[in-house]
């Protein structure tokens, strides 16, 4: 959040090697670079990396503060006014949280809608989409934080889920869809003991860990990451140990997303065949 310092660094010789190296920076810094070459052996042709048509137009390293601490680091970064707006997206009366218009005929717009944020996770940084994860009862509920030190949001601040999209060229162990889990709602360690325990049982199970997420160079509390859609991934394994119906091809896969009433553009979540409504 912190306005960017621009630099040149020149490149220096040695024994037919160039480099350049950048000066040190304090942690929590995110360093984006682009090399710049110029050849007059070759009637001064240019090169730059990263190149006009790479999906980037820096490359970037991230400066992890020491912490003594073994536990894996999450680090968000987000500007205050889109942080607020994470807010605003999902600040509205439950349960019918999710809907708007006449008769909740509309899908809130804002209920999904993303903010443009950094996401650095073991060194490696991504300019990613980010909202806050959970449902319609859950998803704005959360431990409030008080006295927060760091660059925050305006207003109401609540430890609460985010969901993260990579872009494409970037994966966290093989993963693009990353869930960080605020352990809020029940017991905070049973999804993590399910998966331990199914795990060496060879049974399916989702890979995840627990991690310090920070906001903006600031600890905000430990979280579990996630790494894989439950549902396909589920699916997936379920279908393959069935042998019975091993060849069965995948097709659409949809969670329900109903609640026991009708929420018009959301219906009953029992499985029942629904009907034209709005």
């Amino acid at each position: 959040p912190a306005a960017p310092s621009i630099q040149t660094v020149p490149a220096i010789s040695s024994f037919g090697v160039y480099y350049a190296p950048i000066p040190a920076q304090p942690g929590n810094s995110i360093v984006r670079y682009t090399i710049h070459a110029e050849f007059a052996t070759l009637g001064n042709a240019k090169a730059v990396s990263p190149r006009a048509t790479d999906p980037m137009p820096y490359h970037s390293y991230f400066v992890d503060p020491v912490e003594a601490t073994t536990v894996p680091q999450v680090h968000l970064f987000m500007r205050p006014a889109l942080w607020s707006q994470l807010w605003s997206n999902v600040d509205h009366e439950y349960p019918l949280s999710r809907v708007s218009g006449i008769n909740g005929c509309d899908i809130r717009e804002s209920w999904n809608k993303k903010i443009r944020i950094v996401a650095v996770y073991m060194g490696e940084v991504a300019d990613c989409d980010a909202r806050y994860q959970g449902s319609f009862w859950h998803r704005n509920k959360g431990e409030e934080i008080e006295n927060w030190p760091g660059i925050g949001p305006s207003g109401t601040m609540l430890a609460l889920s985010y969901r993260l999209a990579l872009p494409r060229f970037v994966n966290w162990l093989g993963h693009r869809q990353i869930i960080l889990g605020k352990m809020y709602q029940g017991c905070p360690q049973g999804p993590y003991l399910m998966n331990a325990l199914a795990k060496e049982a060879g049974l399916y199970y989702v890979p995840h860990q627990f991690t310090r997420l920070n906001i903006n160079g600031v600890f905000l509390r430990g979280m579990t990451l996630l790494f894989r859609d439950i549902v396909e991934e589920s699916h997936k394994h379920f279908n393959q140990k069935c042998w019975h119906q091993s060849s069965e091809k995948e097709g659409h896969l949809f969670k329900v997303q109903g609640q026991f009433n009708d929420e018009g553009p959301y219906g009953i979540g029992d499985f029942r065949l629904l009907q034209s409504n709005c």
